[in-house]
């Protein structure tokens, strides 16, 4: 898992958190300008130390122990979420819209592709 200025794959969304070992579960992105797009697969993980260098550019990378695979189907409310935090506030904030009507265009839009997707398999 790896990103360039944005772009790549990364973790977003934390759920189930076990305060014993520390793991969550959360969901592996494909992101384009830090933008989940294609939700991967979902892990139980447990996260490790975050490093930040400066030189030309800042530059932070965190480590995560993988405990284990889980299916993605059964976090679709991960995935939602994910879509509605990120593109709501988004598309409210480019809007200059406050009220909350306007987070759900995103939702509607990320159940659109959830079921797509989940009729292919």
């Amino acid at each position: 898992m790896s990103s360039f200025y944005g772009f790549g794959t990364t973790f977003y969304g934390k759920k189930y958190f076990n305060p014993i070992d520390k793991s969550y579960i959360t969901i592996k992105w494909v992101i384009f300008g830090l933008l989940p797009i294609i939700p991967l697969k979902a892990y139980r993980i447990i996260r490790g130390e975050t490093k930040g260098s400066i030189g030309i550019v800042f530059s932070a990378t965190t480590h995560y122990k993988i405990l284990g695979e889980v299916p993605l189907k059964l976090n679709l409310d991960l995935i939602l979420s994910t879509y509605f935090k990120i593109y709501g506030g988004l598309v409210s904030f480019l809007l200059g819209f406050e009220h909350p009507i306007f987070f759900l265009i995103p939702i509607v839009l990320a159940i659109r592709f959830i079921i797509s997707e989940i009729k292919k398999r």
